[in-house]
């Protein structure tokens, strides 16, 4: 899931691994963190996942644009490149937005699950 990710979200704005970005790495860009997975009675397990939107500090318009394109990925069909199966991301919601000073830029997380079926991890 996660190469499919990457590659998916790399085809308009490069993306990181969570932690790999630095104050010199040139914006906008995505990075992609994995979340708890989420279990429930009635819905079953999903993986879920963020991807972090950053924009030059100060920059609300253009991270509009990062997040607005980031949205392409709900409930689009991705193939996981591993084993050729599909997923489907759904967007859940988004954070605020977060001037991050140590990075120098503006910030915004997007959240999504996907559901798992069986053993499946990523």
């Amino acid at each position: 899931m996660r190469q499919a990710l990457f590659t998916e979200l790399a085809k308009t704005y490069p993306i990181y691994n969570i932690g790999s970005a630095k104050v010199t790495t040139m914006k906008p860009y995505r990075v992609l963190r994995f979340d708890e997975p989420v279990e429930t009675e009635v819905f079953g397990r999903h993986t879920t996942f963020t991807v972090i939107c950053y924009a030059n500090q100060g920059d609300a318009m253009e991270l509009d644009t990062v997040c607005e394109d980031t949205l392409k990925i709900n409930k689009k069909r991705l193939q996981r490149i591993s084993d050729g199966t599909w997923f489907i991301p759904k967007f859940i919601g988004s954070g605020r937005d977060f001037p991050d000073d140590t990075l120098k830029a503006l910030t915004k997380e997007m959240r999504f699950e996907v559901p798992a079926f069986g053993d499946e991890f990523m």
